[in-house]
C-alpha cells in the first residue's frame, strides 16, 4: 500500500508533505516516522511505509512476469506511478481509473480469481485515496480509504493487523481535518491501544508494529498539540522518541525530528533551557549525519533565543537557517527563518525607537 500524509489549510498541508516525503516499503521493514510542519514551529516529520506491501513488483506478479509488458493492467499501472512521479496528478487517475476498469473486465471475462481480483482492487483504490487526499478532496479519500480497510479484511487480514491500524491512523488524521475530532480522538486512541496490546502480548514484537506504534502516538500529540493539551502531547510524543531510538537508532533523522518536536513542546511550556539543549542536540547530531531537516532545527534554535530576548543570537540563526534552506529549497524552512527575522527587525526597531 502507498504511504499516507502541502497546500490550503494548516493542517492539510500537514499531511500532504507527508506524502510527498514518504519511501515505501514492503512488510517486514522498519518504518519511518511521521513528517509534517508544525502550525507555528517548524517541526518536519515522515509517516512510515505501510504494511501491506502493495508494490508494483508484487502487483506486476498478479498477472505473470512473462506478460508484464503486454498486459494492459500493468501498462496501465506503470502508466500511472510515471505520472505520479511526474506531479501529474490528473493523469494519474486516469490510469488508475483505466486500470480499475480493465480488472472488471478480466473478471467478467473469467480470466482472474476473485482472490486476486480483490487484491488489485484494493491496491489500485489505495492508489486512489493517496491521489485524493494530495488534491484535499477529503471525503473521497475517506472513502476509499475505508474501501481499501473493506478489503483489507476480506483479503483475510485481521483488525489487528499493522495495515489495518495504519489505516485506521489516516482516517483519524483525515478526521482531524474535517473537524470530527470526536472520531479523530477515538480513531488515534484506538491505535495506540491496539499496538500496545501486541506489544505486550508479544515477546519480540516485530519492528513495524513498534514503529507503527511510534507513529499512532507522535500523530495524537500532534492532535493534542492542536487542541492545546501540551502536557499529554508531550507524554505520548515522549514514547514516540523513544521508539524512534529504539527502532530507528539515536542518529536517524527521523529520531531527530522527533526530538526537535519535543523541543517544540517545551518553547510553548516556555521551558526554554531544556528546548535549547534539546534543538542544539539535534542541530549537532544532524550536522554530523547530513539530515535533510537541520534548517529547520535552527529555525527552532531561533524561536527559543527570540522567547529568552536573546535577539542578536536569534538573528544570526535563522540568518544561517535561511541560507540554508535557500541552498536546499527548502521553502518550508524559509518561511520560518525569514518569520524570525522580521521578529528580530521589529525589535531593533522599537529599541531605536526608544533610544531615539
Amino acid at each position: 500500500m502507498l504511504a499516507l500524509c502541502r497546500c490550503r489549510n494548516v493542517q492539510l498541508a500537514r499531511l500532504l508533505s507527508i506524502l510527498k516525503s514518504c519511501q515505501r516499503q514492503v512488510l517486514g521493514k522498519t518504518c519511518s516516522f511521521l513528517r509534517c510542519q508544525d502550525a507555528k514551529l517548524l517541526s518536519p516529520r515522515r509517516f512510515p511505509a505501510v504494511a501491506l506491501g502493495f508494490t508494483l513488483p508484487s502487483f506486476l506478479g498478479l498477472f505473470g512476469q512473462k506478460e508484464e509488458e503486454e498486459d494492459p493492467v500493468i501498462m496501465s499501472m506503470k502508466r500511472a506511478k510515471l505520472s505520479q512521479m511526474r506531479d501529474d496528478l490528473v493523469g494519474a487517475e486516469r490510469y488508475y481509473h483505466e486500470a480499475l476498469a480493465q480488472v472488471n473486465q478480466k473478471r467478467a471475462a473469467n480470466n482472474i480469481t476473485e482472490k486476486d481480483f480483490l487484491f488489485a482492487v484494493t491496491n489500485i483504490n489505495d492508489c486512489l485515496a493517496e491521489l485524493a487526499l494530495v488534491q484535499g478532496q477529503l471525503d473521497t479519500a475517506d472513502r476509499l480509504y475505508k474501501e481499501v480497510m473493506k478489503g483489507c479484511l476480506q483479503i483475510g487480514l485481521e483488525q489487528t493487523d499493522n495495515a489495518i491500524v495504519e489505516l485506521s491512523i489516516k482516517l483519524a488524521s483525515i478526521y482531524a481535518m474535517q473537524n470530527k475530532m470526536a472520531e479523530a480522538r477515538l480513531g488515534f486512541q484506538h491505535a495506540i491501544q491496539t499496538q500496545e496490546k501486541k506489544m505486550m502480548e508479544t515477546e519480540n514484537p516485530d519492528e513495524n508494529t513498534k514503529a507503527l506504534l511510534g507513529l499512532a502516538l507522535e500523530s495524537f500529540s500532534r492532535f493534542l498539540m492542536v487542541h492545546k493539551e501540551y502536557d499529554a502531547a508531550e507524554k505520548y510524543l515522549t514514547k514516540s522518541y523513544d521508539l524512534a531510538k529504539e527502532v530507528l537508532g539515536e542518529e536517524h533523522p527521523q529520531t531527530l525530528v522527533i526530538l526537535n518536536d519535543l523541543a517544540t513542546i517545551d518553547i510553548i511550556k516556555k521551558k526554554y533551557s531544556k528546548a535549547e539543549a534539546a534543538v542544539k542536540k539535534a542541530i549537532a547530531v544532524g550536522e554530523r549525519v547530513k539530515s535533510p531537516d537541520v534548517a529547520s532545527f535552527y529555525c527552532n534554535l531561533g524561536a527559543v533565543h527570540l522567547r529568552q530576548d536573546l535577539h542578536l543570537e536569534a538573528k544570526a540563526v535563522c540568518t544561517k537557517a535561511r541560507s540554508m534552506a535557500v541552498k536546499a529549497g527548502d521553502d518550508a524552512a524559509k518561511v520560518h527563518a525569514e518569520r524570525c527575522l522580521r521578529k528580530v527587525k521589529e525589535v531593533e526597531e522599537k529599541q531605536q525607537k526608544q533610544k531615539a
